[in-house]
């Protein structure tokens, strides 16, 4: 091997490498912490002072990049907007930049409460299943099982697509009701195990655009949102003498004791219908939900928070308001054995059968 510095009392170094045959694991296991390495010499005397060793590591990398296609038959502006009643078409491209393929590959795409599921299909129509199940999440999730997504000579090929379609709700409740968010937000999630390491992941999530400046080719995940425009005029037409009110059950809840443990409202209340959820709010207006809520039992007195229920928390209907009243806690009563004789100030004695 070259030497440097190349000096006559030979005090350079030399530098190897060669790859160790490792077949089914036999000399070094997967998850192997240590190893031992031993040399020799039959001549030259050796000083091993410096050693490196490296893994070639197989791993996928599955990218889903999703986009919105056209809205209504038309194709999307730079700043898209949707009408309630409009359909939204939608495309997941599918690549593979990793360096093994990717088996039991699945894509789960929640379907949020301000839309419904309309189509979905599979490009090419024989890669994988696509299923709709209305019983995962607030309105339903599409579910693609993609199954094995092979390694590509070009990590930018698109493997295969889902093309799926979504209408924009016209439901009175979130349309005309100025606590419910506006928009459309699409996101989801791959999960699978690696062909060769064998190793699984999970919650991978989409990406909403591939960027094309001095970073060209690397994708910028999360959901694409798109505002509902027109739900005013929406609502003005198609919502006349629509009132939001809520139908929660009489909320009746106990008196709480000063020193016992924590109470948590959500224990108390339910939802009245089916997808809907309970929050609580520490304002009348504004603030954030919260899906428990614990009386604080430290202190006696009373304090008041409010109660919603709605698909989403940014999307609840009227506040009710909830007094919570903690008592202070009767203390042990203290007694005293006596004796009164007419006519004489009382006497305290010890009785000799207390605590019998």
């Amino acid at each position: 091997n070259p030497r440097t510095p190349f000096l006559n009392n030979n005090t350079g170094i030399d530098i190897v490498q060669w790859d160790i045959p490792n077949p089914n694991n036999s000399i070094i296991a997967n998850n192997q912490t240590s190893a031992r390495f031993r040399y020799g010499t039959n001549q030259d005397l050796f000083t091993l002072y410096s050693f490196a060793f490296s893994v070639l590591s197989y791993s996928p990398e599955i990218e889903a990049h999703n986009y919105i296609k056209s809205i209504n038959g038309l194709p999307p502006t730079d700043s898209p907007t949707v009408k309630p009643g409009e359909e939204i078409i939608y495309q997941v491209d599918i690549r593979n930049a990793g360096s093994e393929t990717s088996e039991q590959t699945k894509i789960v795409i929640p379907i949020p409460h301000t839309a419904s599921f309309v189509s979905a299909k599979v490009i090419p129509e024989n890669f994988g299943k696509v299923t709709f199940d209305p019983t995962i999440g607030l309105a339903g999730a599409i579910i693609w099982e993609i199954g094995t997504v092979p390694v590509m000579s070009d990590p930018s090929e698109i493997i295969t697509s889902l093309v799926y379609v979504l209408k924009v709700t016209e439901d009175c409740f979130v349309l005309a009701n100025d606590n419910c968010d506006s928009k459309i937000s699409i996101n989801g999630s791959i999960s699978g195990i690696g062909g060769i390491s064998k190793q699984s992941y999970s919650n991978i999530p989409f990406i909403k655009e591939i960027m094309d400046d001095e970073c060209s080719g690397y994708g910028i995940y999360g959901s694409v949102d798109i505002p509902i425009s027109g739900k005013a005029e929406f609502a003005a037409t198609r919502c006349s003498g629509f009132e939001l009110f809520t139908t929660l059950d009489p909320i009746n809840l106990p008196q709480f004791c000063q020193g016992d443990s924590p109470a948590n409202l959500a224990d108390y209340i339910s939802p009245s219908e089916s997808g809907f959820q309970v929050y609580f709010f520490l304002e009348e207006l504004g603030g954030n939900p919260l899906l428990d809520y614990y009386v604080n039992t430290s202190f006696a007195g009373t304090e008041q928070v409010w109660v919603s229920e709605g698909p989403v928390g940014s999307c609840t209907g009227i506040r009710i308001p909830l007094d919570l009243t903690v008592i202070p806690r009767t203390p042990e009563p203290q007694t005293t054995d006596i004796i009164l004789c007419m006519g004489k100030p009382a006497q305290r004695v010890e009785n000799p059968y207390r605590g019998l």
